[in-house]
């Protein structure tokens, strides 16, 4: 390799990329390469770097992002711990990994320094180029999934309060996947390399001969700590000393424990299981579940998003139809605010966790009635309506129960004159809204008025043929079709659609003839 004696990439002479090369990068799918093709060419070079070549140093101007092609980068990032020892986060980058991605997202200088550890290959792209790129491909290329990558971390319990840095510096690390259900993730021999963080889904940790001593985790959660289930860490500390499964369909993040531990030293946090056990604590502190076993608390949890919001950001705003209660975590702050009838601001209300909003809306959907902001840092679990009820369905609705006669009173009253108008409604069971049929189907009650016509006419000529005087038939003509009419529009009115939190019913009814009933439940409809 030819060295020249100019600052950074400057030093070395590479060769333009093919353009062979340019359409095997993932990281440009979906860019159109017969356009764009010549300025990358003209803007990139493919560089020999021998063993002992810094790539990019800390601190420095980051110019470039680095496709390793061959070979293997260590990429290692100095920082200072409080105490004020100095400490080094490293990793290996090898073939297919891209380095300066964290550095082109959020326009700074190179965390960290990237050294080859033996003869490297690279394509080397200017950050000028790759930013007029995005700028005028916003979607399609894969920036934007790493910078999704990172904010996602960043929403992570387990990750609180490590800095974005080394957040980025994570991301390069991230291996994600998707399991079906029953996947068994790893089991209670296996050496620990990985730890998991769950973006999506539910896993339960378990050992096979201890039934009992189970751990259920929802989104949001982080499991792969070396040990027993939760923090009860009799097990031999080289093994995971428990199994996890996949409960339903899940996507999970898998990082090396190696980095880890690096990370630990700095955040310890990060390596301490306890945050396992959060959001079972929680649960067991709100007083609407206080009639729910330990056990059957543990299982409920399984079912909470667990959300740490990063910066100020609204859970909720007034006027809103809540889906979800939200549970604000012991010292975590929020802000409350509202506007009163007359739409005048009230005042702003801070407050400090344990603190529950709306709880009736695990039942049905319920106007939100003050505007709820997260501090930054906060942490919170939701509860979805659909998930509290599928925790109903594999528990059993006498557990559900003991949730629901805790509820607030107003949803109870609201409940009691729903199922005095609707008597067939169960007892868990509220009116979410109720259509009529179109009014033009008040045409097809048109039958009734025009028989009562023709009887009309026919009781007028009999009563005259009789009679009587015109007005006596005339009387009672008008009466039946005005009856008619009336019967009409109130059949009409005994037809609907009803939708409540658990099924949908039509309801077909004939005054003084027949009701009828269909129904599905709301799982039942895609």
């Amino acid at each position: 390799m030819t060295r020249g004696s100019g600052a950074g990439l400057a030093r070395f002479v590479g060769t333009p990329p093919t353009p062979a090369l340019l359409q095997s990068l993932l990281y440009l799918k979906g860019l159109p390469l017969e356009e764009i093709g010549d300025l990358l060419q003209a803007n990139s070079l493919v560089i020999e770097f021998s063993p002992g070549d810094e790539l990019t140093r800390q601190d420095d101007a980051a110019e470039y992002l680095f496709f390793i092609l061959s070979g293997s980068v260590r990429v290692s990032r100095r920082s200072t711990a409080p105490a004020g020892a100095e400490d080094t986060l490293a990793r290996v980058a090898i073939a297919g990994d891209i380095l300066g991605r964290y550095e082109l997202t959020f326009s700074l200088t190179c965390i960290s320094t990237a050294t080859a550890e033996n003869a490297v290959s690279a394509l080397c792209i200017e950050r000028s180029t790759v930013e007029r790129l995005l700028y005028r491909y916003p979607t399609a290329h894969q920036q934007t999934a790493y910078q999704a990558m990172v904010n996602r971390l960043r929403t992570m319990p387990l990750l609180a309060d490590v800095d974005m840095a080394v957040i980025g510096f994570l991301a390069e690390e991230i291996r994600s996947q998707t399991v079906q259900a029953g996947t068994v993730l790893y089991t209670q021999n296996q050496v620990p390399s990985t730890l998991y963080l769950i973006a999506q889904g539910q896993v339960e940790l378990y050992h096979p001969r201890l039934t009992d001593n189970r751990l259920l985790l929802g989104t949001g959660g982080s499991f792969g700590f070396p040990g027993s289930v939760g923090v009860t860490n009799n097990a031999a500390p080289d093994k995971y000393g428990h199994w996890a499964e996949a409960k339903t369909e899940t996507t999970v993040y898998e990082l090396p424990w190696r980095t880890i531990r690096q990370v630990g030293r700095r955040f310890p946090q990060v390596i301490d299981p306890e945050i396992q056990l959060l959001p079972a604590k929680t649960i067991s502190a709100v007083s609407i579940f206080a009639g729910l076993t330990p056990h059957e608390q543990i299982q409920l949890a399984g079912f909470c998003s667990f959300h740490r919001i990063p910066q100020y950001h609204p859970i909720m705003q007034q006027g809103d139809s809540a889906d979800s209660m939200w549970i604000l975590l012991e010292n975590s702050r929020a802000v409350l605010s509202a506007l009163d009838e007359e739409n005048r601001a009230l005042p702003r209300a801070p407050v400090r966790g344990i603190v529950t909003f709306n709880e009736t809306a695990l039942l049905a959907p319920t106007p939100v009635e003050l505007t709820v902001e997260s501090e930054p840092g906060s942490l919170w679990l939701q509860l979805h309506r659909q998930d509290y009820h599928r925790f109903g369905q594999i528990c059993g609705p006498e557990v559900a129960d003991k949730v629901t006669a805790r509820l607030p009173a107003q949803a109870d009253d609201a409940g009691h004159e729903q199922r005095q108008d609707y008597p067939w409604l169960r007892k868990d069971e509220l009116l979410v809204n109720l259509h009529l049929r179109h009014w033009l189907a008040l045409l097809g009650q048109s039958k009734a008025p025009a028989l009562a016509g023709l009887a009309s006419a026919g009781l007028i000529w009999l009563l005259a043929f009789l009679g009587f005087p015109h007005w006596v038939g005339l009387t009672i003509g008008a009466l039946l079709v005005v009856l008619s009419l009336i019967w009409g529009f109130l059949n009409y009115l005994n037809d609907y659609f009803i939708v409540t939190n658990r099924r949908v019913i039509q309801q077909e009814k004939v005054i003084f003839f027949s009701e009828h009933r269909q129904e599905a439940l709301l799982e039942q409809i895609q």
